[in-house]
């Protein structure tokens, strides 16, 4: 794997980390956790916004062929940000939007540098709270699009990095399953969520990458840890 892949990696790392940690860097102590527990979930349902940061495992990214030899890591990170409000359905059901995106690093050598690999996905969802408790099942069905591009971070001759071009890219229908954890903190009325979650969506085959790469679809495991608001 390049030097730049390397900086390009810490510095995407660094800027979502900033965002979350400052975030968390405001929460105080969650020692009073369990005595709000029963006030935060048997009040009525509110608005929730959460930041999150954290990894993504996608053993068909990973089991990739490409041409030029070479692959791409098999954990990646993600950034996410979700919002969701009471539904019609009551029982304390929430309705909202996912949006995020994940970086995967490789050493598949491109035109320029090496290639990385990037998802977007923008997913209607609906939170399901468990048994009364700060648990909730999520779904979500939408948009997902998946990118191999050249990113160009070098910082001995320029600030920032530099796309140097999109090799190929994909949108296609999926959707997620999966479970979050909303840890109270305290009298703050936040709380730290901890999420798993499997994403299911089908791009096909990577033409760029060769005759026959392989096919790249789901699932892929993703783990968060962020503030729900």
């Amino acid at each position: 794997m390049t030097a730049t892949h390397g900086v390009s990696t810490i510095r995407r790392l660094a800027a979502a980390a900033c965002l979350v940690s400052s975030v968390l860097a405001a929460a105080p102590s969650i020692a009073t956790a369990q005595e709000e527990q029963d006030t935060q979930t048997s009040s009525k349902p509110h608005w929730r916004l959460a930041l999150a940061l954290g990894a993504q495992a996608w053993p068909a990214l990973a089991d990739l062929q490409p041409g030029a030899g070479g692959g791409f890591d098999s954990v990646g990170m993600v950034v996410d940000i979700a919002v969701h409000g009471p539904s019609p359905f009551g029982n304390g059901w929430l309705l909202g939007l996912d949006v995020g995106m994940s970086y995967t690093d490789s050493d598949v050598t491109g035109l320029f540098t090496d290639m990385s690999g990037e998802t977007l996905y923008l997913t209607p969802s609906v939170k399901i709270p468990l048994g009364g408790t700060p648990l909730y099942l999520d779904l979500g069905l939408g948009y997902y699009r998946a990118d191999f591009s050249e990113i160009d971070c070098d910082l001995w001759y320029y600030e920032g990095c530099i796309d140097l071009g999109e090799r190929w890219s994909k949108s296609t229908f999926g959707g997620y399953v999966g479970t979050t954890w909303d840890i109270p903190m305290g009298k703050t009325g936040g709380a730290i969520a901890l999420s798993l979650r499997m994403n299911f969506a089908d791009f096909g085959t990577p033409s760029a990458l060769g005759q026959s790469p392989g096919q790249l679809d789901g699932p892929s495991a993703v783990f968060l840890v962020g503030y729900a608001f």
